[in-house]
C-alpha cells in the first residue's frame, strides 16, 4: 500500500470538503492538526522526517471530519476511534473501498440515535455522548434501516447517513492528484 506526503493528503482532503480559500484550507488544517493532538493517528510529524501516511491514516481524519459535519466534537471523534477503529469502524471504510474498487454496491455509515443537544442531561447517557450507534449498511438494507426510525425508549428516530463509497472514489482521485502535483514538486 503506497504512502502518502502529507501536502497530498492535505490537498486531496481540502478538495473532498471543498476548502477552496486558503483561509479555508488554514481552518481544515488546524482540524487536522487537533485531531492529531487528540491522538486519532499515532505517527508524530515534525521529527525531522518526511512522514507518509497511509490510507488507514487518512481514513481517519476523514471519518472525523464526516462526524464534525454532524456537529460530533473532536474529543468524541478521538474517543470513537480510540474504541472502534481496530473493530469494526476500519473494517467499515475497507467495504467501502473494495466497494469501490468491485463495482459493488456503495456502502454506506450510519449514525443511529444521536443527541448531540440532549445527552448533556440524558439520564442513561451512552459512552459517547451523541453518536450511540455508529454502523454501516448497503443500498438493499434500506427498509431494515428506515425501521430503526421508530420511536423506542432508548433510541431517538434519528438517523445521520453517508456515502463512504462515494467519499472513497473522490479521496481516491484526489489523492492520485495530489500525488502527482506533489512529485512534480
Amino acid at each position: 500500500m503506497p504512502g502518502y506526503p502529507y501536502s497530498a493528503d492535505e490537498a486531496a482532503l481540502a478538495k473532498l470538503y471543498r476548502a477552496k480559500t486558503e483561509a479555508q484550507r488554514r481552518t481544515l488544517r488546524g482540524r487536522i492538526n487537533n485531531l492529531q493532538r487528540l491522538g486519532i493517528i499515532e505517527l508524530a510529524p515534525g521529527k525531522g522526517r518526511a512522514l507518509l501516511y497511509e490510507l488507514d491514516h487518512i481514513w481517519r481524519w476523514v471519518l472525523c471530519l464526516e462526524l464534525a459535519e454532524f456537529g460530533i466534537t473532536p474529543a468524541v471523534q478521538a474517543a470513537l476511534i480510540a474504541s472502534y477503529w481496530k473493530s469494526p469502524l476500519s473494517a467499515f471504510f475497507r467495504s467501502a473501498q473494495r466497494a469501490v474498487e468491485s463495482g459493488k454496491l456503495d456502502v454506506f455509515l450510519y449514525i443511529r440515535g444521536h443527541a448531540l443537544m440532549s445527552a448533556a442531561w440524558n439520564p442513561d447517557p451512552h459512552k459517547f455522548a451523541g453518536a450511540p450507534h455508529i454502523g454501516k449498511f448497503n443500498p438493499s438494507d434500506i427498509e431494515r434501516v428506515l425501521k430503526w426510525l421508530d420511536e423506542d425508549e432508548h433510541n431517538p428516530p434519528r438517523l445521520s447517513i453517508v456515502n463512504l463509497s462515494a467519499r472513497l472514489r473522490m479521496l481516491n482521485k484526489e489523492l492520485a492528484s495530489a500525488l502527482k502535483l506533489s512529485e512534480r514538486a
